[in-house]
């Protein structure tokens, strides 16, 4: 049985990935787009299961329970709540800069100054209160050259991997194995 609407949610998962990966180095969209992408991809296991209601096998009954307690599914479902549904952060941002003078930052960081190869300082610059003048002037990424690599934190099995490797493999894991069993298994 072809599954259309999971297909869709398939579908809008993979955009919302894509939009949210076009925001990876702008720090506050993506924390704004994070939640709801992750609430996307998890949605696809929700319309499987909605869609293949009273159209299951017994086949597709044993493959399911066993695919509602896979670790990585289980992951998957753990940071959707508690990003979507509890506020919890369940993402960190490695700010890779490169400065040749100096630079103001506005938000937390913790910093290595390196010199031929060598850490000579290292430090940590807390967030702090600017006077209401200075803080349209200033934004939170600085204006010099960066990236952010983006990782799951808060533990669980994928704590401390990159954010779009795992989500990548999730997503081929609905495509490639998941969403075809489950047209295969229902009537």
């Amino acid at each position: 049985m072809q599954l259309e609407r999971s297909r869709t949610a398939l579908r809008q998962a993979i955009q919302a990935v894509e939009e949210l990966r076009a925001a990876k180095d702008d720090s506050d969209l993506f924390r704004d787009r994070f939640p709801f992408a992750v609430a996307a991809v998890q949605r696809v296991g929700s319309m499987i299961d909605e869609e293949t209601e009273g159209q299951r096998t017994s086949q597709f009954g044993d493959w399911w329970k066993k695919t509602k307690v896979d670790p990585f599914y289980i992951f998957m479902r753990d940071v959707r709540n508690a990003e979507f549904k509890r506020g919890e952060s369940r993402q960190a941002a490695h700010h890779q800069v490169t400065l040749s003078d100096s630079a103001s930052v506005t938000d937390s960081l913790s910093y290595q100054v390196i010199r031929d190869g060598v850490a000579i300082q290292e430090g940590q610059d807390h967030a702090r209160e600017q006077p209401e003048a200075t803080t349209a002037m200033h934004s939170a990424t600085p204006l010099i050259p960066h990236s952010i690599d983006w990782y799951f934190s808060g533990g669980g099995l994928y704590g401390g991997h990159e954010v779009f490797s795992v989500i990548d493999r999730y997503i081929a894991w609905l495509r490639d194995d998941i969403l075809p069993t489950a047209e295969r298994l229902t009537r």
